[in-house]
């Protein structure tokens, strides 16, 4: 965990885990400082891990006070299949409690981000271990997960702040939607192992505002835009473009 308050000419990162490490080779913005140091398991309901975040992001508030607090949240917030989870109603009160203290602040709501880690316990590696062992599980048919590579996913945030517009917000750091499904099969190809599966008719579609990550992965090249008409093109130009 990095907090050195004497930094004050660079940002810090507080947290020592995968995601942390990753932000660690970015170059962000001198007066931030970044929480990567929540909840690892988003299926656990153990209390005092809420606990310890709550606590730990309550002091790193007061002991960076004017700097701007960047948190690092879940798209599980907004979906409908599991934002009364724990884990999802945990991170909706931080977000809530960062508004309150009414002092710099900047929450990315991250999907799953995949990478290279010995640890993770994100549904990439436990599907990866269920398919491996021939484990069961269920694929629910109506859910859906936004995967991004984890270099994707530093790129976008690091662009984002530099935007001084994106204060005291949530925004969603995601891209394309994959059914479970997909991303089994997925799976499936690439350990070269057929999962052993049952599904199930639960989940449902997430709606997010994916506008703003697709922004810096187009950010000075000339990108084209094809689809017939009414899929949306206009939509998203205004969105990456307001007033275009």
């Amino acid at each position: 965990m990095m907090m050195d308050e004497t930094a004050a000419e660079r940002a810090v990162i507080v947290g020592d885990g995968f995601i942390a490490g990753a932000f660690a080779t970015c170059d962000l913005p001198a007066q931030v400082v970044l929480f990567a140091s929540g909840v690892a398991d988003s299926t656990t309901k153990d209390a005092a891990e809420f606990e310890r975040e709550a606590a730990l992001l309550q002091a790193v508030r007061q002991r960076f006070a004017d700097r701007l607090l960047v948190y690092l949240s879940s798209c599980s917030v907004a979906d409908p299949g599991r934002q009364d989870s724990p884990y999802a109603l945990h991170k909706r009160r931080m977000e809530e409690q960062l508004a309150a203290w009414q002092q710099p602040y900047l929450v990315f709501r991250l999907p799953v981000v995949v990478g290279p880690s010995l640890h993770a316990r994100t549904l990439p590696f436990v599907l990866r271990d269920h398919i491996l062992a021939g484990t069961p599980f269920e694929i629910w048919s109506g859910a859906e997960r936004f995967p991004i590579d984890v270099v994707d996913c530093v790129r976008i945030c690091a662009y984002l702040l530099r935007d001084h517009a994106l204060r005291s917000r949530c925004v969603d750091v995601a891209l394309r939607g994959y059914a479970i499904g997909e991303i089994v099969r997925a799976m499936e190809r690439t350990l070269g192992r057929a999962a052993v599966t049952r599904e199930v008719n639960r989940g449902a579609r997430v709606a997010l505002d994916n506008a703003r990550a697709l922004a810096p992965l187009l950010s000075n090249q000339r990108s084209v835009l094809v689809g017939q008409s009414g899929m949306g093109k206009s939509t998203l130009i205004n969105a990456l473009l307001p007033g275009a």
